[in-house]
Formats: structure tokens, C-alpha cells, sequence
């Protein structure tokens, strides 16, 4: 049992061989076999309705609304293109002064560093990478104590001059008021 509506007719003649013409002396007799045919209902195509077209005036106005209306729509994107070209300039200037003044501070700090340690600096750096290299850097230089600053000469003035050998005198050979000296000095300190 076949169901009708699902049969496809096939037109297998594309694909058989060319009919061979035998004469009617070898011809057996024709056997008539009966053939189901298959009808396949088909549906009408539905005709569209013609759509009403507006004028050709009205089409030319629409047409020319559209237009200034793209019009109108480029002339803003221009704007808006020409307002984000002067910011993308201002702020390249602007970039352009930070990196002029981060130089000048890495080259300031990199005169600190002894030459030892600037040697091993790559040459290849941007400057935002030299920075905090020579950050890394100041951090591995070893401090240095600080020195006392020298005295002034001035305050040097009026007190006697360090000996660094001590000089023994024999009590006899020293004058009253150098002996009275050295007994205040050895009693009361220096």
C-alpha cells in the first residue's frame, strides 16, 4: 500500500540505454505488462495580487527625503569625525610632553647611578621599562654612611692641636703655673 501524495514520478528514461533496433525475425513475442501510473496532484500557484506602486513624482520625493536625510546624516558623521581628529591631535601633543619630561627625569636619576651598575641598564628600553629599572637599581646601590661635616676653621681657633704621641715631661723641669695646669687638668678633666 502506497500512499499517493508521497510518490514522486521518476522519468527513469533518462537513465536507460539507448533502445537496440532488432529485427522483427528475432523479435519474441511482446509481453504487455501493465503499468501503474501514478498521478501526482499538483496545486495551482497562487497569482500575486499587483501591488499599487506609487507615482513616479511621489517616488522622486521619498527618493530626495532620503537623500538629504543621508546627506544630513554624513555632514554630522564629518562633524563628529573632525571633533575626534582635534582631541586624537591634542592628546599627541600631549603624549608627546609627558614623554620629553619622563626622559628628562630618567636621565636625571640615571646620573646617580654609578657607571658599574649603568652598564648593565639594556639599551633597548622604553622609558617607561628604564624607570623602573633605575628604580630596581637605586634600591641595589649600597647606602652610604654619612660623613660629619668638617669643622669650620673659626671654632678650630684657640684650641690646642691634637697630639697623637703622648710627650712625658719630668715634673722638675715644669714651671709653677704648669705644674698648678697639670694638676687641675688631671683632677677637674679636660
Amino acid at each position: 500500500m502506497t500512499d499517493k501524495k508521497l510518490l514522486v514520478p521518476m522519468n527513469l528514461h533518462f537513465f536507460s540505454e539507448p533502445p537496440v533496433e532488432e529485427s522483427q525475425e528475432d523479435k519474441p513475442a511482446e509481453v504487455v505488462e501493465e503499468k501503474e501510473v501514478e498521478v501526482v496532484e499538483e496545486k495551482p500557484v497562487e497569482k500575486e495580487e499587483p501591488v499599487e506602486r506609487p507615482s513616479t513624482s511621489e517616488e522622486v520625493e521619498a527618493l530626495k527625503k532620503q537623500l538629504a536625510e543621508a546627506k544630513a546624516a554624513k555632514e554630522a558623521l564629518e562633524n563628529a569625525v573632525a571633533a575626534k581628529e582635534a582631541e586624537v591631535t591634542s592628546t599627541s601633543t600631549k603624549v608627546t610632553d609627558y614623554e620629553a619630561a619622563l626622559s628628562k627625569i630618567v636621565g636625571q636619576r640615571l646620573e646617580a647611578i654609578p657607571e658599574n651598575i649603568k652598564a648593565l641598564m639594556p639599551s633597548d628600553l622604553p622609558l617607561s621599562e628604564k624607570l623602573s629599572w633605575i628604580e630596581k637599581a637605586e634600591k641595589a646601590i649600597p647606602e652610604q654612611e654619612p660623613q660629619e661635616p668638617e669643622k669650620p676653621v673659626i671654632e678650630s681657633i684657640g684650641q690646642p692641636t691634637p697630639v697623637e704621641t703622648e710627650v712625658t715631661v719630668d715634673p722638675k723641669d715644669l714651671s709653677a703655673p704648669q705644674k698648678l695646669q697639670n694638676y687641675f687638668a688631671e683632677y677637674f678633666g679636660k
